[in-house]
């Protein structure tokens, strides 16, 4: 597989890989997220909206027809530390890609009746998220978790902040930190690397004022522990446990993910699939997840079940991760586990949209990008001890905390 890492003039980090697939993806990603709002939550996000309504020389209707016209996709979607901007099409219009995304960052102009709309579809967007309460109890959950941190942000934001935000308070936030120290281009596609290199310098080699955008992050210490019970009207009840984990860039966190994998991801020989779905009928959705950020992460678990089964499923929930940390599973099944994240990570790694964004962000975060051969040797090498001493060290299941929707 080739692939390129370069630097522009500019300062802006640009990563390359050849694929023989007839489209191309293209994006860039931007080190800013919720975690660097103030008061006004959801500017990050209201601010990857705005985005794509105009430029100094295209309208939102010129946009679309510019990269729809020609059968191309464009999307974009924010998180508590990034935001990303990404489009797809035929390698026949590789440039216009390229093109659009320097457009944005040079060029982009807010007006006022522009943001005035685009705060009513946030806010349609913030509504429909809290009558999903699979997904606004892990917001609500990381909120608790990092009170006493940025990092706990809701990364839409709630209707009165989004409503409060100012056009000056949106082009602030967009001048400081969407710095070139904290951008990363990639790119993927059948396209050869000193053609790809020439355009993105010629769209993208243009100067930006410097500031220093990351001076406003306060480190994460520590979490908050907590144990509560929010009453919503639900068909079912919702419960999120959990604690801090390893930070994006920990050596460990491999071993984090081969065990998030195994115990609760999203396979259905998952240990908890397995013992509260197959063996006990307790519910339809279970799983855990490892959340890494740049100095914590959050390492949780997720069900959904019947108010009276909710007791059980935490027993058994506790019961399996003990039985983890005490060498509970065999060696055979641990290395059929291994195996398994390496052949998921292989199909992971087909899908080249993805494939594109996780360059972006490993260079973003770590400075470096692993190949698929490197990975595979680290999990290869993971003893089945180096994830019993790391569980011993971060989950402990009587500090995990815990927020029920019921």
């Amino acid at each position: 597989m080739e692939r390129e890492i370069f630097l522009l003039e500019s300062g802006i980090r640009v990563v390359y890989q050849r694929s023989d697939s007839r489209l191309v993806h293209f994006g860039m990603l931007v080190s800013s997220g919720s975690r660097d709002e103030g008061e006004s939550t959801g500017c990050a996000h209201l601010l990857e909206h705005m985005m794509f309504k105009r430029t100094k020389s295209r309208s939102f209707e010129e946009l679309l027809e510019y990269i729809e016209g020609v059968g191309g996709e464009f999307n974009a979607y924010t998180s508590r530390e990034e935001t990303c901007y990404y489009i797809s099409m035929l390698n026949d219009y590789y440039v216009r890609p390229i093109d659009v995304l320097s457009d944005l960052l040079f060029d982009i102009q807010f007006l006022e009746e522009e943001l005035k709309k685009e705060k009513e579809v946030v806010v349609d967007e913030i509504n429909f998220y809290n009558d999903t309460p699979s997904e606004l109890i892990v917001d609500d959950f990381e909120q608790k978790l990092f009170s006493n941190n940025s990092l706990g942000n809701r990364i839409l934001g709630t209707e009165e902040s989004v409503r409060n935000i100012t056009i000056n308070e949106l082009g602030e936030f967009y001048k400081f930190f969407y710095a070139p120290s904290n951008i990363v281009l990639s790119f993927i596609g059948d396209v050869p690397f000193e053609d790809v290199k020439k355009c993105v310098n010629n769209y993208f080699n243009r100067s930006i004022t410097e500031i220093k955008p990351q001076s406003t992050r306060v480190r994460v210490s520590q979490t908050e522990y907590f144990k509560e019970e929010v009453r919503l009207k639900t068909s079912q009840v919702h419960c999120i446990i959990g604690c801090n984990a390893l930070r994006i860039d920990d050596p460990r966190r491999f071993e984090m993910y081969l065990f998030n994998n195994y115990f609760g991801g999203s396979s259905f020989n998952s240990i908890l699939n397995l013992s509260l779905r197959e063996k006990n009928g307790l519910t339809y959705n279970i799983e855990s997840n490892y959340s890494p950020y740049t100095d914590s992460g959050v390492f949780s678990v997720y069900f959904g079940t019947d108010n009276k089964k909710v007791g059980k499923c935490l027993d058994i929930i506790h019961k399996e991760i003990n039985k983890v940390k005490s060498g509970g599973v065999s060696d055979t099944a641990f290395q059929m586990y291994k195996t398994q994240i390496i052949g998921q990570l292989a199909i992971a790694s087909d899908n080249l949209l993805n494939e594109m964004i996780l360059n972006a962000k490993n260079l973003l975060y770590c400075n470096t990008i692993l190949s698929f051969e490197e990975i595979e040797n680290i999990y290869k090498t993971i003893s089945k001890s180096d994830v019993e001493c790391l569980l011993q060290e971060y989950v402990d299941v009587e500090t995990m905390s815990m927020l029920l929707y019921k």
